[in-house]
Formats: C-alpha cells, structure tokens, sequence
C-alpha cells in the first residue's frame, strides 16, 4: 500500500513538474502553471526561475487543482482525488507518528488501484 502511493506521488509530480517544464497547452497544463504562478505571488519569490519555484508546490495544492479541474468533467474522480488527499495523510501519519484528533481513513489496496488506474487515464494519458 505505502509503495503504491509513493509511486502515485513521484507520477504526480513528475507529471506536474514536465507540465510546467515543457508548458503544455492542456486545460489541466495551464491550470497548473496558474497554480504555480498564484504560490510564486503567495511565497513572494521573483529572483528565481518559474520552474524551479513552481517545484515547492505541495502535493496537497496540485491535489486540490486537480479536484478542482475534474469537479464537473469526472465528478467521481474528483470526489476520489479527495479522498486520495486522505490517504496522503495517513501515509504521513504512520510514517512520522504524528497526533491526528481524528485517525485518517485507512486505504484499501483495491481502492488505491483504482485511483492509480484512474489518474493514469485522467491525467497521465491526457493529450498534451
């Protein structure tokens, strides 16, 4: 489970970051160059290149553009980005022992293929 979802975060990232890097004209690719755009306003930080300023993005803040550019096309995906956001707590949780009020949801394996299947169809294997 845990090596699914870091894999799952290197793809979205990695996908994130080439987006920027190469500048696609993709509704999703021009989204996140407004994501990265809006936190370079945010953190104030001029003196350094677009992309690489654009790399300290959180992954929770790529998540939340996601969610939000699927929110009517895929409302489904978009509720599971959501819960993926979840997962990506809980995985921190369990990793660095840290105190939740509320204990995370807990992934199943089988739930976590399918947001896997459905990021590499939605994101991934956008047209670029």
């Amino acid at each position: 489970m845990f090596k699914l979802l870091t894999k799952l975060e290197a793809d979205i990232k990695q996908d994130y970051n080439y987006a920027i890097k190469s500048k696609q004209k993709d509704e999703l690719s021009k989204n996140y160059l407004s994501l990265c755009k809006r936190f370079r306003e945010r953190i104030n930080k001029y003196d350094k290149p677009l992309k690489k300023v654009c790399r300290k993005v959180s992954l929770e803040d790529i998540l939340d553009e996601v969610k939000s550019f699927f929110k009517d096309s895929q409302p489904t995906f978009s509720q599971n980005v959501s819960l993926l956001k979840g997962y990506f707590k809980f995985r921190h949780w369990y990793a660095h022992s840290r105190y939740f009020h509320k204990t995370p949801p807990i992934p199943a394996i089988q739930h976590l293929q399918i947001l896997c299947h459905e990021f590499k169809t939605h994101v991934f294997l956008r047209k670029k």
